[in-house]
């Protein structure tokens, strides 16, 4: 079944309902004033999820994900985290991509790229918004005679370049202080902090790192999403749709 990011958008706000009555006010506050980052942001800008959108989904996998999988586990219910931390932690993994990492790409395309012979022959469609990345990946493909891209797999964003560096998870952290997202405990934090497993940098520096169970569910959770789903299941447009994308307003 196909979701789009409106689709995924809305289902997420269902998901917040599992908050703990004493956060959930904050989160659905926040999710409603982040409509339009939410539609627009993607999860990553080169692996998965890396459409307009593509955040929506993700964090809507990795919610559903993280509560069925801790639905069918045999341990007893007092020995599973709490389902308000596992929809936070899984509501907040990534906030940094939503609100710090990402912005449009602006870039326009070259002159030598518009007179291509692929472009300048109709072989390739250029967009309105079409960037020097995207249509490079349009030629490419052209070139090499392999099919052409459609727009949900190309990037159209890029990493910020006033983007502080800093860790994933102390970004997330002050993310969630600054906007007023309630609810972060030891447990959250660890999960966050390890939600990449053994690739976390965390995990990459002390080898003798055991995860929680919280931690657990969530790192299976977010793998499932960026492994295996990508994504996929998303609305795709049209393909002879050659219009700029419309983000809607919040």
């Amino acid at each position: 079944m196909k979701t789009s990011p409106e689709t995924a958008y809305q289902r997420l706000l269902g998901h917040l309902q599992h908050i703990a009555p004493d956060h959930r006010t904050a989160y659905v506050k926040f999710h409603l004033e982040q409509r339009a980052a939410f539609l627009e942001m993607p999860a990553s800008v080169g692996e998965h999820h890396a459409f307009i959108g593509g955040y929506a989904v993700h964090v809507d996998e990795v919610v559903a994900n993280i509560l069925k999988i801790r639905a069918v586990s045999n341990l007893p219910e007092d020995m599973l985290p709490p389902v308000s931390d596992c929809v936070i932690a899984a509501y907040d993994h990534d906030i940094d991509k939503l609100l710090m990492r990402y912005e449009r790409d602006t870039e326009e395309p070259t002159q030598a790229q518009l007179g291509h012979y692929y472009v300048k022959n109709g072989t390739i469609r250029v967009f309105a918004d079409e960037t020097k990345s995207t249509l490079s990946k349009k030629i490419d493909a052209a070139v090499n005679g392999q099919p052409q891209p459609i727009r949900e797999e190309l990037t159209w964003h890029r990493y910020r370049k006033d983007a502080r560096n800093m860790d994933d998870s102390a970004a997330v952290l002050f993310l969630c202080g600054k906007h007023g997202l309630g609810g972060i405990n030891e447990d959250i934090v660890h999960a966050i902090s390890l939600h990449h497993g053994g690739w976390a940098p965390l995990a990459q520096a002390n080898t003798k790192i055991r995860l929680s169970r919280l931690a657990t569910l969530l790192h299976c959770a977010d793998l499932l999403s960026a492994s295996a789903q990508k994504g996929e299941a998303a609305q795709r447009p049209d393909d002879n749709d050659q219009t700029q994308v419309v983000v809607p307003a919040a």
